[in-house]
């Protein structure tokens, strides 16, 4: 006789049934988990899945380089935002753009964008292009640049990839947008605000020398008119996924005004924060940084569905930078940031020049023709702020 067949004769055929099902159970469970084991644990793969694809799109971007390296037959090629290169959302970052699809980058602008490199040593500094490859001399700049600083990134980027998942896309595809004037200013303005949405950090014009440090700034938005609270988006910072940015997207979809200049630039961002009733006082230097507690909403617009009430004071997080942060020299007196000095004239030390300002924006759009003299302002922050590029080229030209 048997065990299996002593313990039948010993237990009721209830009991003997209960204890049958409790075996097959146990043996089910054996190997259910014989199978998990051999197929790398199922019941842990269903739970860190979604982990373990992020991780490794996370190493995949971090394998990639922004550094511009040449190829065996001697081409560059660009890194591509998305695709290869992606800003880190809990970094600090400073984006320059080129817009305009050229494929030459002029001193005066590698100016601009060393300065941030030099002053911002912890920074990722973005610049991103539209031409799908840059001349030669162009390339050679920006290789210098970055032997000089680590926190260069160099990448192309393509409009339909930075608009996507925001209210600029269909937009930007339209007729609407496609058959007006002004149309490479206006993706300038559209660009820069996706981006900062997107990425958030401090967005800066190409034609702005970097006078000091950004890194730690709170929110802001550079002013161009004290007075009247008109904004200068050459220059601001925000979060990522801020409000204000959003409404301005909007804003610019439902509004386009192709016709008009600076209209889908400062003055859509200017009206935005007049909707949402945004403290539009001037905020010097000394209170940039976590200054944002001592702002107010003004409440201009009763709340309703479209203007919600928390809209409004989320919107307003940020402070409107005084415009001599970057407009020391008004646009109609940046000329004279070209010329040299006078006979006998003892120019200050470059220490003591702009000492309000975080930057100086030369308006290259009004002074592309003027030439840097010898002594300038402009030769003399050159040589301070981009010495890599005023290396090669002294007098920026």
């Amino acid at each position: 006789m048997t065990a299996l067949t002593s313990l039948a004769s010993l237990l009721s055929p209830r009991r003997w049934k209960l204890l049958t099902r409790v075996a097959l159970a146990l043996a089910g469970l054996t190997l259910l988990v014989s199978v998990v084991h051999e197929q790398a644990g199922f019941a842990g793969a269903l739970l860190s899945w979604s982990a373990s694809a992020a991780d490794a799109e996370h190493s995949e971007n971090e394998a990639k380089s922004c550094v511009l390296l040449s190829t065996a037959d001697g081409a560059t090629e660009l890194p591509e935002l998305y695709e290869d290169v992606v800003p880190d959302v809990a970094a600090s970052n400073v984006y320059l753009m080129e817009t305009s699809h050229a494929a030459a980058v002029l001193p005066r602008g590698l100016c601009g964008l060393e300065s941030y490199c030099k002053l911002n040593p912890q920074a990722s500094v973005w610049f991103l292009v539209t031409a799908q490859s840059l001349e030669p001399p162009t390339l050679a700049a920006l290789k210098a640049l970055q032997a000089a600083y680590q926190n260069l990134c160099v990448a192309h980027v393509n409009f339909t990839s930075l608009f996507k998942d925001t209210p600029l896309l269909e937009l930007y595809h339209s007729e609407k947008f496609n058959n007006t004037s002004h149309k490479i200013h206006n993706l300038s303005d559209m660009s820069r605000v996706a981006l900062v949405y997107k990425f958030g950090g401090l967005y800066s014009d190409m034609d702005v020398i970097a006078l000091r440090p950004l890194v730690g700034a709170t929110n802001f938005i550079a002013l161009q008119d004290d007075g009247t609270g008109y904004l200068n988006h050459a220059i601001h910072r925000m979060r990522r996924h801020h409000p204000m940015l959003l409404r301005v997207m909007k804003h610019v979809a439902a509004n386009y005004n192709g016709q008009t200049w600076a209209a889908n630039g400062p003055t859509a961002m200017s009206d935005v924060a007049r909707l949402l009733g945004c403290d539009l006082k001037p905020v010097g230097l000394d209170r940039l940084v976590n200054a944002t507690h001592y702002r107010t909403s003004q409440q201009i617009q009763p709340c309703n569905a479209t203007n919600p009430c928390s809209n409004q004071t989320e919107g307003c997080d940020w402070v409107a930078l005084r415009s001599n942060a970057f407009m020391a020299v008004h646009y109609d007196a940046a000329y004279k940031l070209f010329l040299g000095p006078e006979k006998n004239e003892t120019s200050p030390p470059i220490q003591t020049l702009y000492p309000d300002s975080l930057g100086l924006h030369f308006f290259n759009y009004m002074t592309r023709d003027k030439e840097v003299q010898s002594g300038s302002h402009m030769h003399r922050l050159a040589s301070e702020f981009c010495p890599v590029v005023a290396k090669k080229h002294p007098l920026l030209a």
